[in-house]
């Protein structure tokens, strides 16, 4: 008898919060961009005001959910620590980003879900790094070699460059996270619309000012890697509509 057809998995689904953003799927598991263990701080988040935030021009780029994080346990604000992906991806353009000046060093970092189509390529963009450690086309997680657990690799050092200088603003790293954008010529993610990072490292309802603890990469406790969107807990999209 014939082998049976393979079943392609099911859509992801997409939880809409407004009408310039979506939230990742529950298989879209993601990390704060920090080593395990690091407590974090929330600086700004979601527009508070902060102009670098408001932009919702969808012909340029959707920012009103990015997230700015120090390090308060570390001498300026964490200026020189290591700086990681959010998920499993490749990075797609590293270095100063001509078309966002202000965003100085920049790596950004295209993600594909496992099985998914040309509609499940999220990008993620971590700015004001100070050095970069990976070139475009390199993958942003390794296989430990003793485990066999996919870890994730150092993007760069934490910095506040901007306007191709080191030394621009205060000491952070700036994340933003895009689905159905497009890369323009200079390979900054355009268009599309913002990505809400939540639940971020199994946390959700993010605060301003408030600080959390990275978990490890294994799934957040799970025990098996998720930075491919292996896993699929039943239990995000409640602990979201509970926030």
């Amino acid at each position: 008898a014939a082998a049976a057809a393979a079943v392609p998995p099911p859509p992801p689904v997409r939880t809409k919060k407004d009408d310039q953003a979506v939230y990742p799927p529950d298989s879209f598991r993601l990390n704060f961009p920090f080593a395990a263990n690091e407590t974090v701080e929330i600086w700004a988040l979601y527009g508070d005001g902060n102009p670098s935030h408001a932009g919702v021009r969808t012909d340029t780029r959707n920012d009103r959910y990015a997230i700015e994080f120090i390090l308060p346990n570390f001498v300026s604000h964490g200026r020189f620590e290591p700086v990681y992906a959010v998920a499993a991806g490749t990075v797609v353009a590293a270095g100063w980003s001509s078309t966002f000046p202000e965003s100085g060093l920049r790596v950004v970092v295209e993600h594909q879900l496992a099985g998914g189509t040309s509609a499940d390529v999220y990008y993620s963009v971590y700015s004001h790094l100070h050095r970069i450690y990976l070139d475009v086309g390199q993958s942003v997680t390794r296989v430990d070699d003793d485990t066999g657990v996919e870890r994730r690799r150092e993007l760069g050092e934490m910095g506040g460059s901007g306007n191709y200088s080191l030394t621009f603003t205060t000491p952070r790293l700036r994340l933003a996270m895009y689905w159905l954008a497009s890369l323009n010529p200079a390979g900054d993610a355009v268009r599309g619309q913002a990505l809400v990072p939540e639940p971020l490292g199994g946390a959700v309802g993010l605060r301003r000012y408030a600080q959390y603890v990275v978990p490890d990469d294994t799934c957040l406790g799970l025990g098996v890697s998720c930075l491919r969107g292996a896993c699929n807990p039943d239990t995000a999209q409640a602990a979201r509509d509970a926030a």
